[in-house]
């Protein structure tokens, strides 16, 4: 489980102190899906980097497993059950070849090398890589590079991940092949973990949102809204004063609220 008690972020710049993150308390199960939304200067990406340890609380605390982020002898196991897939994944990419990507987390690790080689074949396979195994990553497209991102993460065999606007990048057909990946990470029978995979998605695409068992919305640091997205999407005006649209078909309800939204809905939601 991860936890969040009245967590307060405030960040150095060049006009001076400013808080980001303000009294944020939140858990997230194991095993469950949700969804992250908020304009941007929300504080979406401070409170991922939160929760694995990259920015440490000015007030309040993070837990992940019962670990505590500011316990500095429990960063690497924090990091190690808690993976954090950045938006470009250029920015998390190192090794010159896609098989040495993926071998990099498990060999810092320090996992045997029998078990790091099972690992690398299984996540070339699984995310669809065996063919650029001796390919520098530069030369992959948007999406396998994503998708490369992610299996290095997932080498590392983590209990929870963590997608900071993960298809903001890419093309239509790209988006819907990763959130088909994500969907099959959370599944009880996925093919990636030995466990269910506790998942936390930033996104700025509402529709995406739908796919999440739970919805969060922040709003100049503070979390101001946390149901099911269905709830949530049900409330236009408020979401369009922070500068949040709901998908298409909670739009066409609130003009036409004489109608019940499931004459609306293009996708089925929870």
């Amino acid at each position: 489980m991860i936890s969040v008690r009245n967590l307060t972020l405030d960040l150095q710049t060049h006009e001076g102190s400013r808080r980001v993150l303000d009294d944020i308390s939140l858990e997230l199960a194991d095993g469950e899906f949700v969804a992250l939304m908020g304009a941007n200067g929300s504080g979406k990406t401070s409170l991922a980097r939160c929760l694995n340890g990259i920015y440490l609380p000015t007030s309040g605390e993070v837990n992940v497993d019962g670990l505590d982020t500011r316990d500095a002898k429990a960063l690497p196991e924090i990091r190690r059950r808690l993976g954090l897939v950045f938006q470009n994944p250029d920015d998390q990419i190192v090794a010159p070849a896609v098989e040495r990507e993926i071998a990099f987390g498990p060999e810092n690790l320090g996992v045997p090398r029998p078990e790091m080689r099972r690992r690398v074949e299984a996540m070339l396979k699984l995310f669809r890589l065996e063919a650029y195994r001796q390919q520098a990553p530069h030369l992959l497209s948007g999406g396998e590079k994503q998708r490369l991102a992610l299996a290095a993460v997932m080498a590392m065999q983590p209990r929870h991940l963590v997608f900071d606007e993960p298809t903001s990048l890419l093309d239509y057909e790209s988006r819907c092949q990763l959130l088909e990946l994500m969907a099959q990470l959370v599944a009880s029978s996925n093919p990636f973990s030995v466990q269910p995979l506790t998942l936390l998605m930033i996104t700025q695409f509402a529709e995406e949102a739908l796919f999440a068992q739970r919805l969060l919305v922040l709003d100049h640091g503070r979390l101001v809204m946390n149901s099911l997205p269905r709830e949530i999407f049900m409330r236009v005006d408020a979401l369009q004063q922070i500068g949040l649209h709901p998908p298409i078909e909670f739009l066409a309800h609130h003009e036409s609220p004489e109608h019940p939204i499931e004459d609306f809905l293009l996708t089925p939601i929870l």
